[in-house]
């Protein structure tokens, strides 16, 4: 009896070491702190008259959300913060008034994020 209570025991720590070993690769992240984003649009010092305006930037392995920020006129001097949001996805829309604007994104997950990349933008 005590031996069939020995491997009941046995497998139960034989079935948490598997399903351990199973769920790690599960529960690590890349780091991102070394990795940076590269930003599609707009471009840097961008001057437009287009008030609604597309925020897009290539997608990073290991990311799980991008969080943007937008102010005007620039993060050093904010007189308006335009917004500070996550989102899932690598692209965006805002409508901007005319106006100076500094925008950056950065690269996120639940360990780690990248630096913000940092641009402005003009809208006439």
């Amino acid at each position: 009896m005590k031996k069939a209570a020995y491997n009941y025991g046995c497998s139960l720590m034989v079935a948490g070491l598997l399903f351990c070993m199973s769920g790690c690769k599960e529960l690590t992240e890349p780091i991102l702190s070394d990795k940076q984003i590269y930003i599609i649009a707009p471009k840097d010092s961008l001057v437009t008259t287009t008030a609604v305006n597309t925020f897009a930037w290539e997608g990073l392995d290991g990311a799980t959300a991008y969080q943007l920020q937008i102010v005007s006129p620039k993060f050093d001097s904010v007189a308006r913060f335009v917004t500070d949001s996550v989102f899932s996805r690598n692209q965006i829309s805002f409508t901007l008034t005319p106006g100076k604007y500094q925008w950056r994104v950065r690269a996120l997950n639940n360990s780690s994020q990248t630096s913000y990349l940092t641009r402005t933008l003009t809208v006439q």
